[in-house]
């Protein structure tokens, strides 16, 4: 069985430079000699609303997401990408995300 750890850090190098960043390990608990696998992403805080926590958990969320797609090799249709060169429009299905 796979077992996923998320979580935001925080380091300081020896230049002083900060880097925030998310992380996902997964751990295989069925054979603990196995090294863990590590996917690492900048941390940007959202920035789309005046609620800070709606920004941090939207922020979360996306790295989530986007640590997940890395992990898996899975990729998804950008709606622009699905829609260039149709003449249809597609604002409605844009309205939605």
């Amino acid at each position: 069985m796979l077992t996923p750890v998320f979580t935001v850090k925080h380091s300081d190098s020896e230049a002083g430079v900060t880097r925030d960043f998310a992380e996902l390990t997964i751990y295989n608990s069925d054979n603990p000699d196995d090294h863990p696998l590590s996917f690492q992403c900048p941390y940007v805080d959202a920035n789309n609303s005046k609620n800070p926590v709606q920004n941090l958990v939207s922020s979360i969320t996306y790295l989530r997401r986007y640590l997940y797609m890395m992990a898996l090799d899975l990729s998804e249709t950008d709606i622009i990408d699905s829609t260039s060169g149709s003449s249809e429009d597609h604002s409605a299905e844009f309205m939605r995300l």
